[in-house]
């Protein structure tokens, strides 16, 4: 008799080699009848692939998981940069999944944690909910996450520190005489816009203002959604004296908008960003310079902490944030 397949397994039980995958990677995606029914074929059949046998061994794979909510904007690649310059200096490699507009289930993750064998997992999704982190902390696989905390004290954590970044930002703008001012956050739901938001409202109560003397916008962190959302604004109320945006992509979105439409910048409209990507220096953009490679960086040290010893108690770092002024705000 040759040698048993995965294809033999699924004959036998009538699933599909996902389900067998997901068996071999101890996956809870499986009821309990259906695993039982598969670890018992695998046993009667003599099943030993590779990846099972180093399974069992408690082998690693030295292959780390990155869960991103997107790669569209240099902020994301930065930060994946400093996660791959990191581990490929400690000898891993990286299986990289993103979630997809048309996956809010974000099923790609679980089916990344289901199919192949991992050490350990890096997630920045600034929209990730509990729930969902709820289930990736079902795989038992070590979890770090970037600019995101936890109500659940496992997983360690590597971000910004926010909400004193956002205070140095507005802070700046108010120095410069600016008080007509609009600010445009990210998702609702995702906490670093939230705690950039509390920066900002802390600014403003330091000058002796209050958020009602400040406007709000929605940019979802989308160049697109800020840029619409700000035109929308300005037909509403008008143009404000400042801009103070929580990403770059965001805050050169309406830089363009209002260089095409005759408006200077900053001459009738001040701009600050946030983030530090290579087109904010570009384009003459002040901005909150994050350390994006040294958090990806920070992030593979975290996660190999805990995978060498699981026991080790999680740690939550914060980096600071530099403000950089240039010709937006009228500096440079």
């Amino acid at each position: 008799m040759g040698k048993c397949t995965i294809l033999d397994i699924c004959k036998e039980t009538g699933v599909s080699v996902a389900t067998v995958s997901r068996v071999l990677n101890n996956s809870p995606r499986v009821t309990d009848e259906t695993r039982t029914k598969i670890l018992e074929a695998i046993n009667r059949l003599g099943y030993k692939p590779n990846a099972a046998a180093r399974n069992l061994s408690g082998r690693r794979s030295n292959v780390l998981g990155v869960i991103f909510h997107q790669l569209t904007s240099g902020f994301y690649a930065s930060v994946m940069s400093g996660i791959h310059l990191e581990a490929r200096t400690r000898g891993y490699h990286l299986l990289v999944t993103l979630v997809h507009h048309a996956d809010p289930e974000r099923s790609s993750y679980y089916d990344m944690l289901d199919e192949a064998r991992i050490d350990g997992l890096i997630v920045l999704d600034s929209t990730l909910d509990d729930a969902t982190l709820a289930k990736l902390q079902s795989y038992n696989r070590p979890i770090v996450l970037i600019e995101r905390t936890s109500g659940n004290p496992a997983p360690a954590t590597v971000g910004c520190a926010n909400e004193a970044a956002a205070h140095t930002a507005v802070s700046h703008l108010l120095s410069r005489g600016y008080r007509d001012m609009l600010i445009v956050t990210g998702p609702p739901e995702a906490e670093d816009s939230g705690l950039r938001m509390k920066g900002c409202q802390q600014a403003l109560k330091d000058a002796g203002l209050s958020s009602a003397d400040v406007k709000t916008i929605s940019g979802n962190y989308s160049a697109h959604d800020a840029r619409e959302a700000f035109r929308k604004h300005v037909d509403e109320q008008g143009l404000p004296r400042a801009v103070f945006a929580f990403n770059d992509d965001m805050a050169l979105s309406i830089m363009r908008e209002l260089r095409v439409t005759g408006i200077d910048v900053p001459g009738q409209v001040a701009v600050v960003g946030f983030d530090g990507i290579e087109a904010a220096e570009y384009m003459g953009l002040t901005t909150m310079q994050m350390p994006m490679l040294e958090l990806g960086a920070e992030a593979v040290r975290l996660l190999l902490e805990r995978i060498k010893t699981p026991t080790t108690p999680a740690r939550h770092v914060l980096k600071d944030c530099e403000l950089v002024v240039r010709e937006s705000s009228g500096g440079g």
